[in-house]
C-alpha cells in the first residue's frame, strides 16, 4: 500500500488536506513581517525654464517639451 493510496480511496480527505494546506500558506503570507518587501521611490525631475521677452506657448513648445523629452529618454550607457 502506497501513501497515494489512501487520497485515492478517500477523496474528501484528500480536498481537506489541500485546503488545510493552503490556508496555513495564506496564514503565513499574513504573518510576515513588513520589512521583508523592499522599499520603493519614484524619481521626479522638475524643468523650469525662463526665456525673457517670450510668451508661455513659445517657451514651452520650443524650450521646455523638448528638454523634458531629451530627460525623460532612457539612455545607453557606454560601458
Amino acid at each position: 500500500m502506497h501513501f497515494t493510496d489512501i487520497f485515492i480511496r478517500r477523496p474528501v480527505l484528500a480536498t481537506v488536506v489541500s485546503l488545510l494546506i493552503l490556508v496555513l500558506g495564506f496564514r503565513a503570507i499574513d504573518m510576515l513581517p513588513i520589512r521583508q518587501y523592499p522599499s520603493t521611490q519614484s524619481a521626479v525631475v522638475t524643468v523650469t525654464t525662463v526665456y525673457t521677452g517670450a510668451d508661455p506657448a513659445l517657451v514651452s513648445g520650443f524650450i521646455t517639451t523638448p528638454l523634458e523629452n531629451s530627460i525623460a529618454r532612457p539612455t545607453a550607457s557606454t560601458t
